[in-house]
């Protein structure tokens, strides 16, 4: 409580007015009321005294005069003391309201409104304060003091909202999630898909990192494209060094690894047969390419030599 005047109709000596604090009844006429001001404790009712009383003893006035001077000194000073209290400042003199700041605002004890600080913002159930919000994970903190969200896809790194990155073999799903590719692929150059390269697979395979290689000598793509394989070729083929097969001919045959052919050397009178050199019997030879053994056909006059060719015969 703190009692105040409110009847300024009369002009007081300055001696009455110093002796306030030892009998207010010397003032007539003038009514002392109590008013409450809400949350004011008693340091704040001293000093709102205390400075009343400075001022009555302070003040000049006329003999005759109706006090408003006094009136509003005091005003003046029961507001401040007031806004200092509560946070409040006054509209029209007695009327005390709060003051409502902006978002990036805080409320000073006077009663007004003050900027927070870049990167922060006001804090507490008043906003009394100013300091630099903790954002989540996901977050950043910008100039205004406030968190914002990274977009999706993203994540904060250094204050900033960065791409997120995925580990090697890994992409980056919709959800921001990264997994793995299956086998057989790779992520794409934005990591947002698996893909793998388109391979010739009359010479080239796919490995499990997804990307094409060419198959080692004498080998060729297995049917499914993931492996190489040795081929199985037909009797008296080769395997080729590309990986084909290709024939050894009449009078070769295929090495013993199968990668490639070896002459067989004949003697006069043999032929290939199966693989091997066959001479040729009585009254035969070996045909051209020496793969068979053939008999000549004599005229009348000649005869069937052991050789297999035919010879004239003598006179008579």
């Amino acid at each position: 409580m703190v009692f105040f005047f409110t009847d300024g109709s009369a002009g007081y000596p300055r001696a009455a007015l110093a002796d306030w604090s030892r009998s207010p009844a010397i003032l007539p006429r003038t009514e002392l009321r109590a008013v409450a001001y809400g949350d004011l404790d008693t340091l704040v009712l001293e000093s709102m005294a205390d400075e009343f009383k400075r001022m009555a003893a302070g003040a000049s006035f006329s003999e005759v005069g109706n006090g408003s001077e006094l009136s509003r000194a005091f005003s003046d000073t029961l507001t401040s003391l007031q806004s200092r209290a509560s946070g409040t400042t006054t509209t029209g003199g007695w009327q005390c309201t709060t003051v409502t700041c902006g978002p990036r605002e805080k409320l000073l004890p006077s009663g007004s409104c003050e900027r927070c600080p870049a990167f922060e913002s006001p804090v507490g159930p008043d906003n009394y304060h100013c300091a630099q919000p903790k954002c989540p994970s996901n977050a950043v903190l910008e100039g205004t003091g406030l968190c914002r969200p990274c977009p999706a896809l993203t994540e904060a790194i250094g204050g900033k909202c960065e791409p997120i990155t995925c580990p090697v073999g890994k992409r980056l799903r919709s959800d921001g999630v990264c997994e793995d590719c299956p086998t057989h692929s790779f992520p794409s150059a934005d990591g947002r898909y698996c893909e793998k390269e388109d391979c010739d697979y009359r010479r080239e395979w796919l490995r499990e990192s997804g990307r094409c290689a060419p198959c080692g000598d004498f080998k060729a793509p297995a049917p499914d494209g993931r492996s190489c394989v040795r081929p199985t070729c037909r009797g008296g083929q080769r395997v080729t060094k590309s990986g084909g097969c290709e024939a050894c001919g009449p009078t070769a045959t295929v090495s013993p690894d199968g990668q490639s052919c070896q002459q067989i050397v004949l003697a006069a009178g043999q032929i290939v047969r199966d693989g091997a050199a066959y001479t040729c019997g009585d009254h035969s030879r070996p045909n051209g390419p020496e793969t068979a053994c053939i008999t000549d056909t004599c005229r009348p006059r000649e005869k069937l030599q052991l050789n297999g060719t035919c010879a004239e015969c003598g006179a008579w």
